[in-house]
């Protein structure tokens, strides 16, 4: 470490030296010490905050004083003062080491004691992500660009999470295949932040980037893809997010997983899984089944991972399909007026509605309004069917719902007798209400209901 003498040195070499190149080194070589001093600095700082904050809790130590300015800072002083005297030539070279992730910290605060004012240019904005003010960044536009494609590509994940959320702000085109590359980055935040980015830009070249973001390991890079595409907009977005509202993608993750594990449970559940046709069942029941029947706990937790992660994608995919406005989602809206997640039920009622769309049949008309949780219109003997359907729904509040209203039907004597009887031959099931307890692997108990116990008096 160089030493007072040595700070002064340079200094004098600076002020009396004929050649310009050794008066460059010697400039360089004080700005590089004032750079150390300054991490010093800010280093002693942090461990003096540390020391006050545990002497300060513990009883009868009297309160830590302030240590007597030492070598250092009348060294990293005496710097400070040269270099805001020699002026331009070392403004210039401390807005260089703003480049450098190592150094810019400390670069910034070097600039601002010797009075430097950034200005609305490139050295501006990487003063700013310097001083870790990225919303003052953000408000430079365009012209951060090419500095937050700078530190997009450092090793700080938290920079390069910042700059990829400033880069969406921003809303420039030139920031989307850079943005894209962070798709694939080690940190999901880093991931949802490009993914959140490349949808405020809503550049129609992101989507099939983002279609491949709705497999991401991490549910709220899922998420983000999902919203993503609902912004861009679009044919092929809108058949990625049917896709996400149809378990596709949950599905696709769910089974590559599964093949990384080398337990023969898991290859049993992968086997199930693949016998799964997008046509017939929605993905997410098949994974409850498969869940039932898994044994190994790292696939019981991934199931349970995918199925509780799966149905906030669902309703996200149907918000952002209502959205979108496309009426080629109406089909799988419909279907997803079944799901077993009252959030998934509820956003694709508000989509369809959105699309104008009225129900056409009894089947329709029975799962929209259950959805909605309001039956009173519904009184035509072509509904019972589709309300005895209802009582083997997963979600016991359908279940019960459509067991309810089946009861006021049969009482209210307008149905045609056969009609009745149908209501009647479902009555053990409505009015039974019994609590079984089961146990698991693990030796844990699970109660559930079996019964509807909705009154059904004769």
């Amino acid at each position: 470490m160089k030493s007072q003498q040595d700070v002064q040195a340079l200094i004098e070499v600076l002020g009396h030296a004929k050649d310009e190149q050794v008066r460059q080194a010697a400039l360089e070589a004080l700005i590089e010490i004032a750079l150390s001093l300054a991490a010093e600095k800010e280093a002693r700082e942090i461990e003096d905050f540390f020391q006050r904050l545990l002497q300060a809790g513990t009883p009868g130590e009297a309160s830590p004083q302030t240590p007597p300015e030492d070598e250092n800072a009348a060294r990293y002083q005496a710097a400070i003062q040269a270099l805001g005297e020699i002026g331009a030539t070392a403004i210039a070279q401390l807005l260089s080491a703003l480049k450098n992730p190592q150094k810019r910290r400390y670069a910034a605060q070097i600039l601002e004691q010797i009075g430097w004012q950034p200005g609305l240019d490139e050295n501006g904005a990487l003063y700013w992500i310097a001083k870790g003010e990225w919303d003052r960044c953000a408000a430079l536009g365009g012209i951060a660009i090419a500095p937050l494609l700078l530190v997009l590509q450092e090793q700080d994940n938290e920079t390069r999470r910042a700059a990829a959320h400033v880069l969406g702000q921003i809303g420039d085109a030139r920031a989307v295949e850079p943005l894209l590359d962070l798709l694939v980055d080690q940190d999901p935040k880093v991931r949802r932040a490009a993914v959140e980015a490349v949808g405020q830009i809503g550049d129609s070249r992101a989507v099939e980037a983002l279609e491949t973001a709705l497999q991401d390991k991490d549910g709220t890079v899922r998420l983000a893809a999902i919203k993503a595409l609902a912004k861009i907009g679009g044919s092929r977005a809108v058949e990625a997010l049917i896709a996400a509202l149809r378990g596709r993608f949950v599905h696709r993750l769910t089974l590559e997983e599964l093949d990384k594990m080398k337990s023969e449970d898991a290859r049993q559940i992968a086997t199930l899984l693949r016998s799964w046709d997008e046509n017939s069942a929605p993905v997410h029941l098949l994974l409850r089944k498969a869940m039932n029947e898994a044994t190994h706990p790292f696939v019981v937790y991934l199931l349970t991972t995918m199925l509780s992660e799966g149905k906030h994608e669902r309703a996200s995919a149907a918000e952002a399909l209502g959205r979108i406005g496309d009426s080629r989602a109406v089909e799988s809206l419909i279907a997803a007026l079944k799901d077993e997640d009252e959030s998934v039920r509820q956003a694709a009622t508000e989509a369809l509605e959105k699309l104008d769309w009225k129900p056409n049949t009894a089947e329709e008309t029975v799962w929209y309004w259950l959805a909605n949780r309001d039956l009173s219109s519904i009184g035509t003997p072509e509904a019972v069917p589709f309300l005895i359907e209802a009582l083997q729904h997963s979600d016991r509040e359908v279940a019960k719902a459509a067991a309810r209203h089946l009861v006021t039907l049969y009482h209210a004597g307008r149905l045609p007798d056969a009609v009745r009887q149908a209501i009647l031959e479902c009555r053990p099931l409505i009015v039974q209400h019994h609590d079984t307890i089961s146990q698991n692997q693990w030796g844990c108990h699970h109660h559930q209901d079996e019964g509807l116990g909705v009154e059904f008096p004769l």
